[in-house]
């Protein structure tokens, strides 16, 4: 996979090699007109100097021009921005290698609906950090050999649950033998480009990018014949009402929500009523310490701790 880090700053005119971080833990560059760079990595944000550096210290920071934003865009888009028109009305695009990069600018509306950003202004790049294995000691307890738990994986952002949710798909869908369904509303699981996955999500896996969560899984229930459908960031009273259909139907569901840990999910709104029902029956945990460890915490059906593990992705 081309490191887009490097590509960035080769378009930036900076040299890595005598900066602190390691482009393999970055996480995101933003990069607005006018304004310093940040890059973040293992939870600290980096500004570029003008001498080329990066460091803590926004003092003497490297502030770019909007002709430095359009060249990185363009070289990012393959130089053909227009062709990524559709993905713009949700202020992003995804480019090879599944990093996306949501953009700021001037949004053109018809009929009260986003029809495209231009002039733009920022851009916030998420680099893809495609983790295979990250999982392997996970599966256990999501599938048992005949059944798939509906599993809940809750973290704040940053923490690797959509990395993980992505390894879980890709395991079922490759050694288990399970047809999943995928819908990847942000694009960032899959992460397709012109409908094909840049992300390894499995041989046996169907994706359904830039849906609407809600209105996609009921139908992927009725057109893919899932066994499993696998959704990122559920929140809303929509998502949780299409969960609940699904698992009537007797197809089993993964899914992510944001949620810094267990009790800060048990006291959301949407959750509150659907916590009840047991729909859920593993709860998976990331969480960060002071350390900047992963911690991976396990959860049954009533919120009993199961399993506590530190660096599992």
């Amino acid at each position: 996979m081309e490191n887009i880090v490097l590509k960035i700053f080769e378009i930036l005119s900076v040299d890595f090699k005598n900066n602190l971080c390691e482009t393999d833990t970055i996480e995101e560059i933003r990069i607005r007109v006018d304004k310093p760079i940040i890059i973040k990595s293992n939870m600290k944000e980096f500004f570029l100097h003008n001498n080329g550096t990066f460091t803590e210290d926004i003092n003497n920071s490297f502030f770019p021009k909007k002709e430095t934003l359009s060249k990185i865009m363009d070289s990012l888009s393959g130089y053909s921005l227009f062709s990524f028109e559709e993905e713009l009305k949700n202020g992003f695009i995804t480019t090879l290698g599944g990093h996306r990069i949501g953009v700021s600018g001037k949004v053109i509306t018809e009929n009260e609906k986003i029809k495209t950003i231009k002039n733009i202004s920022g851009i916030n790049i998420r680099i893809a950090h495609e983790i295979k294995g990250c999982a392997e000691n996970i599966i256990k307890y999501i599938f048992d050999g005949r059944n798939i738990n509906n599993t809940l994986i809750l973290s704040p952002p940053g923490c690797g649950k959509t990395t993980l949710l992505r390894d879980i798909i890709r395991i079922i869908s490759n050694t288990k033998g399970q047809s999943v369904a995928i819908l990847d509303e942000r694009n960032e699981i899959a992460a397709s480009i012109s409908g094909v996955p840049q992300n390894d999500v499995g041989l046996r896996s169907d994706v359904l990018d830039l849906c609407p969560k809600s209105i996609g899984m009921i139908t992927a229930l009725r057109s893919l014949s899932p066994t499993l459908i696998a959704v990122d960031e559920i929140g809303n009273s929509n998502d949780f009402s299409s969960i609940e259909y699904i698992i009537n139907s007797g197809v089993s569901v993964i899914s992510t929500i944001h949620a810094k840990n267990i009790d800060e999910l048990l006291n959301k709104k949407n959750f509150y009523e659907f916590k009840n029902k047991k729909y859920f029956k593993k709860y998976i945990a990331l969480e960060k310490n002071s350390s900047f460890e992963r911690i991976f915490k396990l959860y049954d059906e009533n919120f009993k701790s199961i399993e506590v593990n530190k660096n599992v992705i």
